[in-house]
């Protein structure tokens, strides 16, 4: 699997931001849990909390983010949210225990104790759980290009929240404690939300139609329109013309390549010398050099390298 920079930086993002969102769980769950009675509670009630923010999340930003053209606002946008909200649970939470434990009592009714116990968390947390399910589907239109990204932010998300448990629980709340390990969490949401803007802030996803790819396009279907786009030298073409050269510089194929591997690398070249941008000359190279080693002493005998 080859990642380019934009790739390589989202997935350090989702693996920052997937171990501040379970490192919330943790912290979250302790916390409630000196209000709602007992610590199974409370991991039900935040669990529950989560799940109910990361599919309204990304129900509700799922259409906004294929739309936008510049998802690394939104997602910063979002990171702030989680870091502040969360920033904010620090000071709210310890505060609402005394006003939350009378209401459950010594022996509680399951009915008043489940009330509880999922009505606040959820509602408290919903605006950062919210957000947390909201970072997926602008990320993933960040890197438009790439028709790898959904399955390369989730994994670098899972592996980033497994991390984030397992620091919050062994290592960040017990050195630090609640308060500061809060502050903590939140300063990586917010060191996302930083980077993002850093590194995108000039980057703009063209507005286009539905990827060719989702269709089963080959290198062929997709390049030779573009070429004739190129060739027309309307300048209106070039961010879409761009964003499939984006994609065209990562191309990878295990079928008919010697084949797909020229029509994508006519497509680079023409580029290239039609506009003088040489950002994607790197993955140019790279498909020229596996074409070149993928030859045999006959060539490319069966049409693969």
């Amino acid at each position: 699997m080859r990642l380019n920079g934009g790739s390589l930086l989202a997935c350090l993002l989702a693996g920052l931001s997937g171990a501040a969102a379970l490192a919330w769980q943790g912290l979250w769950t302790l916390q409630f849990s000196a209000s709602l009675g007992h610590e199974f509670v409370a991991v039900m009630g935040v669990v529950a909390a989560i799940f109910l923010g990361l599919s309204a999340g990304a129900w509700w930003f799922g259409a906004a983010a294929a739309r936008s053209l510049r998802p690394w606002w939104w997602y910063a946008l979002l990171e702030g949210v989680i870091g502040a909200w969360g920033a904010l649970l620090c000071v709210v939470l310890p505060a609402l225990a005394p006003w939350l434990s009378p209401l459950v009592g010594e022996q509680p009714s399951p009915l008043i104790h489940g009330l509880l116990a999922f009505a606040v968390p959820g509602l408290l947390l919903l605006p950062a759980t919210t957000a947390m399910g909201a970072t997926l589907p602008v990320m993933v239109r960040q890197l438009a290009g790439d028709a790898r990204a959904l399955e390369r932010i989730y994994a670098a998300n899972t592996a980033g929240a497994v991390i984030g448990v397992l620091a919050a629980v062994f290592w960040i709340v017990p050195g630090l404690g609640l308060r500061a390990a809060g502050l903590t969490i939140a300063g990586m949401n917010l060191a996302c939300a930083l980077v993002a803007v850093i590194a995108w802030r000039s980057s703009t996803i063209a507005d286009q139609a539905p990827d060719a790819a989702a269709h089963g396009a080959t290198g062929a279907d997709r390049r030779l329109p573009l070429l004739a786009l190129l060739a027309s030298g309307d300048t209106h073409h070039l961010p879409l013309i761009r964003r499939e050269v984006a994609w065209a510089s990562q191309y990878e194929s295990n079928d008919m390549a010697t084949w797909y591997f020229g029509y994508v690398m006519l497509l680079l070249s023409e580029y290239q010398l039609a506009t003088g941008d040489a950002s994607f000359m790197p993955g140019l190279k790279r498909l020229a050099l596996e074409a070149a080693r993928g030859q045999s002493a006959v060539g490319s005998w069966g049409h693969k390298f």
